[in-house]
């Protein structure tokens, strides 16, 4: 009972009050009526962020439940990167020796293509995380048992980008999934 959202008023809004601008240059309005009132504003909706506790005892959880996207679950609480951007992470992105991983592309659903790797949101997102050696030996491990999954399953394997967070077969996870998993 509460009528349009305000987004959806402001876009009403602009296409009629520009189709009524474009009907008063051509005389067939005496006045653009639009102009006599003010769209509401648009209010961000305020992101709701677990606690720290929720999180912690949250991986905890997972990781002793040998939950599957534990490790991405890890590196999104612990890193800040988008989950793009950690569904598009390549091995070669990491440098294990240095402790850290290099933001430089996203894994994003278009709608022509299906799944694609993307340049970051924004020249900002690129960038360089540091991350502490607990972490890092998560990776390592986590590299570990998945060249021996691919060498198990030989050509069967797509491991063209060698990524970090795939489907069984090398594929990139669709990232739909993961957040349905968290």
């Amino acid at each position: 009972a509460g009528g349009m959202a305000p987004k959806n008023v402001q876009s009403v809004h602009g296409v009629l009050s520009g189709a009524l601008k474009w009907a008063h240059r051509l005389d067939q309005v005496a006045r653009v009526v639009t102009q006599l009132v003010t769209p509401p504003k648009a209010t961000r909706a305020q992101m709701e962020l677990p606690a720290a506790e929720d999180i912690v005892r949250m991986l905890t959880k997972d990781r002793s439940d040998g939950h599957p996207f534990f490790l991405a679950f890890h590196l999104l609480a612990y890193s800040g990167a988008r989950r793009g951007e950690i569904l598009g992470l390549s091995f070669r992105h990491i440098d294990f020796d240095g402790g850290a991983v290099s933001i430089t592309r996203s894994l994003v659903r278009t709608h022509d293509k299906g799944l694609i790797f993307a340049p970051t949101k924004t020249e900002r997102s690129r960038r360089r995380i540091s991350l502490d050696a607990a972490t890092i030996g998560l990776l390592r491990d986590h590299q570990a048992r998945q060249a021996e999954h691919r060498l198990g399953l030989g050509s069967a394997y797509d491991g063209s980008d060698d990524l970090v967070f795939a489907d069984a077969v090398g594929r990139p996870l669709n990232p739909q999934g993961v957040t349905l998993a968290f």
